[in-house]
């Protein structure tokens, strides 16, 4: 009897195990083509809690079932810093669940039993399964970001309030379209009096560069000033 429950133990835990995706970009593909939505497990091989959660919360059996619907993916945040930076990542574990979309629509971090954790699941499937886009830009935003240059420094501060005030699959696509605005235009950002504003310019900039710059948005007006003049951008 006992070696009987051992093996079905071991046969649960490689199937619970063979679930999980390491493939980001093949998941997401995967999960266009069925229309199901994404888990996203964050983690890395020195993380405590994170082998915690492996070893029981992600083996349980009802955690699996409230999974069924989803394509799981793991991510190594050691060998996929850039990744982990675009999705906010600043500690682990790190749970993110995107909808058919790919859009974020909910977080969750530090160590979760199996019974908060199938709460959690839950309480987020429906909107994650739902068709309904949900970071769509309205009519104001897509305006300010056409007329960015006209007022790059301005419109910037009022587009970082947006997204500070936004939930996260709004905050995605919002960044994702800020992206697009020239370094030349998000130069201004660098200099603008509020240490936030300058943040996101300086994010955008590095984004689209081979080499981060060498700016310091902490700095004093005087040396941010001196700073920029040297940037080639």
């Amino acid at each position: 009897m006992k070696v009987l429950l051992a093996l079905f133990l071991l046969n649960f835990s490689l199937i619970a195990n063979e679930n999980w995706r390491t493939d980001f970009k093949a998941a997401l593909a995967e999960s266009k083509e069925q229309g199901k939505a994404i888990l996203i497990d964050f983690y890395a091989d020195w993380c405590g809690p994170c082998k915690a959660m492996n070893e029981a919360t992600l083996k349980d059996e009802l955690v699996l079932s409230s999974l069924k619907d989803f394509i799981l993916i793991k991510v190594d945040i050691d060998k996929n810093q850039q990744l982990a930076k675009e999705y906010r990542v600043s500690s682990i574990p790190h749970f993110t669940i995107l909808n058919r979309h790919h859009e974020i629509t909910s977080e969750v971090k530090g160590y979760k039993d199996a019974a908060n954790f199938s709460k959690w699941i839950r309480e987020n499937s429906d909107q994650a399964l739902s068709e309904k886009k949900l970071g769509e830009l309205n009519e104001h935003e897509e305006k300010l970001l056409k007329e960015f240059p006209q007022k790059p420094a301005d419109n910037l501060e009022i587009l970082q309030i947006i997204h500070l005030n936004s939930p996260p699959a709004k905050q995605q696509a919002l960044m994702q379209a800020m992206q697009k605005l020239t370094p030349k235009d998000l130069k201004n950002g660098l200099t603008h009096k509020k240490l936030a504003v300058r943040l996101l310019a300086a994010t955008l900039i590095n984004a689209q560069l081979e080499k981060p710059m060498s700016f310091d948005p902490w700095g004093s007006p005087e040396e941010r000033q001196k700073q920029l003049e040297g940037l080639a951008l």
